[in-house]
């Protein structure tokens, strides 16, 4: 396999010191609580890994942005390439490098924030180019911010997106909705915003593109 996603159980030694799923109640990120397995569909650029991951969290984006190593243990993980989908690899267990994962979907978690860690955000429909995948869903932000700053002004490496729709003009096996999903934002290289209740109607949608420009090019910049 290649250089992001390694299979089998001599995998778990001390070069990348990830924990081993039967580590009593320890979780995958170090912590102690009610660590519980979930199912998890996971897009790099090359690869999708399907299985389970043991976790704490009740978002997709917690499992990534919350992950203290520098891969992702999936346990009973079946592999295969964009290039040749139809040649699967099943493995007891395979390390993801979280650098290269575009997209992680969990189909069993809600999505949603626990009740007392909820911010009231406003709904903007995007669309985002993770080349080779295109995602088009609802990105959340804070009242008053533009949606670019929901993807240059974040610590965190990966935005939850609702109700989203994958899509692959290279592979079109890869196409999959999901209630919700964690992107990657720093490999977006395009941000289409389609549908902001703040911008006026008549304008064209705002595009971010180039994400390492920190620029958002507005109609009116346009001649």
């Amino acid at each position: 396999m290649g250089t992001n996603v390694a299979c089998g159980a001599d995998l778990s030694g001390p070069q990348d010191g990830p924990r081993r799923l039967r580590s009593g109640p320890m979780d995958s990120f170090g912590g102690f609580g009610a660590a519980r397995e979930v199912e998890v569909d996971l897009l790099t650029d090359a690869y999708r890994i399907s299985g389970i991951v043991e976790t704490r969290f009740g978002r997709a984006t917690d499992i990534v942005n919350q992950q203290s190593s520098t891969h992702i243990t999936v346990s009973r993980a079946t592999i295969s390439e964009h290039a040749d989908p139809a040649a699967t690899v099943s493995a007891p267990s395979a390390l993801v490098a979280v650098s290269s994962i575009l997209l992680l979907s969990a189909p069993n978690l809600t999505g949603e924030a626990s009740t007392e860690m909820r911010i009231q955000k406003r709904p903007v429909r995007v669309e985002m180019a993770l080349p080779p995948l295109r995602v088009t869903g609802v990105m959340h932000i804070a009242p008053g911010s533009r949606p670019a700053d929901g993807l240059l002004n974040m610590t965190d490496p990966f935005l939850t997106m609702t109700d989203a729709t994958v899509t692959s003009a290279a592979h079109p096996e890869l196409a999959h909705s999901a209630a919700a999903i964690a992107v990657r934002r720093d490999r977006a290289q395009l941000l289409v915003i389609a549908d902001d209740e703040h911008l006026p109607s008549t304008k064209e949608p705002r595009y971010l593109s180039d994400v390492g420009l920190r620029r958002l090019v507005h109609d009116d910049e346009v001649k």
